[in-house]
C-alpha cells in the first residue's frame, strides 16, 4: 500500500506561477508526454513581484506557503517540489556553439552524442557570462563537416560536428531570488522555464506552428512578446506594461482605489470607444471616503488609451522583425486579454488575424476553475515541465541501455 502511494506521489508535476497579482500552484498526475490528469489547483491574491522581479521575497514566500497548504489539504498530497515560470526584462535567447572538433573522426553520430551536446551547454555558457544562468534550451541545430544546419543528424558520418544551440536565460540574482522565496515555503524548485514559452506551449495550434506566429500574454505587471518561426521561439520582449496599469489609470484620475478600479477596469473597461454610453456608476473617493459618480465613458477612454499605448509599444518592439503580410498570425492571452475590443486595435495596427488564446483544458472538475486566459502561463509551465521530465527520462534510460549493452560486450569478450 505504502509503495502504490510513492509510486503515485513519484507521478505527480507541480507547476507555480507567481505573478504580480496571484500566485498559483497546480498539480497534476504524469499519465504520458502529451497528457496529465489535473488533481489539484489553488491560487491567492499577492503582492511582491514588480514588473517580473522580486520586491518583496517575504510576501512571495508567504502566499507560496498558502498555496502550498490549501492545496495539500484538497489533494492529500504534499508538494515538495515544482516547476516554475519566470519572467522580465532579464529574459533573452541567446545563440551557444559547442564544437567537438575531430575526437571522434569518421563516427556515425548517435542519440547520446547529441544528449553529451546538450548536456555540455550549460557548463560552458557559465564559462561566458558568470550573470546569466540558462533557463531553456529551446532548440539545437547541427553542422556536419560544416554543411548546413539540419535539426537532427542521428545515424549520419562525420569527422566534425558543431551544434548550435538557442537557449533563454535570465539573470542569476534575479532567478535566485525568486527560487529562494519557493524554498522558504517548502518546495524545490526543479527547473525554470519563461513565461512566455509556457504561455507558446499552451496556446499555439499544430497549424500555427508551420509559419510565424506572435504571441502575446498581458499579465498584471508585464505583457510578454513571443516571436514563433515554426514552432521555433526565435524572439523574446518583456514590457514594463500590464493590465495594473489600466487598474492604476482609473484610480489615479478618479481618486478610488486601485482595488476598485481593477473591478470597474473588469466590468466597464474596453478598447473600443462608444460614445452612445451615457452611463455611470457609483464609488468611493479612497482618501475622503465621500461617495463620487463616475461617468463609464471615462473608464472606458482611459482603458482605450492604454490600450492604444500599449499596442503601440509592441509595435516598435517588432518593427525589427515583423514585416506587415497576411501570413502572420497574433495570439492573445492573458488576464489583458480579457479586455473588449482589443482583439480588433491590435488586428488594425497590424493589418493581421488577432485570436485570443484559449488554452485545452481536458479535465471537467477544474476546467471552469481554469478556463480563463490569465491561467494560461500556469498551464503551459505544467505541459513544459511534463514534456521535459518524459524526454529527460528517454535520454537517460537510452544511455543507460547503451551502457549495459556496452557492458555486457565487454564481459562477453573478457569470459572464456
Amino acid at each position: 500500500m505504502e509503495l502504490n502511494k510513492m509510486q503515485k506521489h513519484n507521478n505527480i508535476i507541480n507547476a507555480i506561477d507567481v505573478g504580480t497579482s496571484k500566485i498559483c500552484i497546480l498539480s497534476a498526475e504524469q499519465l504520458s508526454e502529451k497528457h496529465t490528469q489535473i488533481i489539484g489547483f489553488s491560487s491567492v491574491e499577492t503582492n511582491g513581484l514588480d514588473k517580473g522581479n522580486v520586491s518583496d521575497q517575504e510576501a512571495i514566500t508567504l502566499g507560496i506557503a498558502k498555496v502550498k497548504s490549501n492545496l495539500e489539504n484538497a489533494t492529500g498530497m504534499p508538494i515538495t517540489n515544482a516547476y516554475s515560470n519566470i519572467s522580465g526584462s532579464h529574459i533573452e535567447i541567446k545563440a551557444i556553439s559547442n564544437s567537438q572538433g575531430n575526437k571522434l573522426e569518421n563516427k556515425i553520430i548517435t542519440p547520446e552524442d547529441l544528449f553529451i551536446y546538450k548536456q555540455n551547454i550549460g557548463q560552458k555558457h557559465k564559462v561566458l557570462d558568470q550573470e546569466k544562468v540558462i533557463i531553456e534550451n529551446l532548440n539545437t541545430k547541427y553542422k556536419i563537416d560544416n554543411s548546413f544546419e539540419i535539426k537532427n543528424p542521428t545515424g549520419m558520418h562525420r569527422s566534425n560536428m558543431e551544434s548550435v544551440n538557442k537557449v533563454i536565460t535570465g539573470e542569476v540574482k534575479i532567478t535566485n531570488k525568486l527560487e529562494g522565496s519557493i524554498k522558504d515555503a517548502g518546495i524545490k524548485t526543479l527547473d525554470f522555464v519563461s513565461s512566455i514559452s509556457a504561455s507558446g506551449e499552451a496556446n499555439l495550434l499544430e497549424s500555427e506552428k508551420s509559419g510565424q506566429t506572435i504571441v502575446i500574454d498581458i499579465g498584471a505587471g508585464v505583457t510578454d512578446i513571443g516571436v514563433y518561426n515554426y514552432g521555433d521561439l526565435e524572439f523574446v520582449k518583456t514590457l514594463p506594461v500590464g493590465g495594473m496599469n489600466f487598474s492604476k489609470d482609473i484610480s489615479f484620475v478618479t481618486g478610488i482605489s486601485i482595488k476598485n478600479a481593477e473591478e470597474l477596469k473588469l466590468k466597464y473597461g474596453s478598447a473600443q470607444w462608444d460614445i452612445t454610453n451615457s452611463d455611470t456608476v457609483n464609488s468611493t473617493n479612497e482618501e475622503t471616503g465621500d461617495p463620487i459618480v463616475i461617468d463609464i465613458r471615462d473608464i472606458i477612454l482611459l482603458t482605450r488609451e492604454r490600450a492604444m499605448e500599449l499596442s503601440q509599444l509592441i509595435r516598435v518592439s517588432l518593427e525589427k522583425i515583423y514585416e506587415e503580410n497576411n501570413d502572420v498570425q497574433f495570439i492573445l492571452t492573458g488576464g489583458g486579454a480579457n479586455l473588449p475590443g482589443l482583439t480588433n486595435l491590435l488586428s488594425k495596427n497590424f493589418c493581421s488575424p488577432v485570436r485570443i488564446g484559449q488554452p485545452n483544458i481536458s479535465s471537467r472538475k477544474f476546467k471552469d476553475m481554469l478556463n480563463d486566459k490569465k491561467y494560461s502561463t500556469l498551464i503551459g509551465t505544467l505541459c513544459l515541465a511534463n514534456k521535459n521530465l518524459t524526454s529527460d527520462h528517454v535520454n537517460y534510460n537510452h544511455l543507460e541501455n547503451q551502457n549495459l549493452q556496452l557492458s555486457k560486450n565487454i564481459f562477453s569478450k573478457l569470459l572464456p
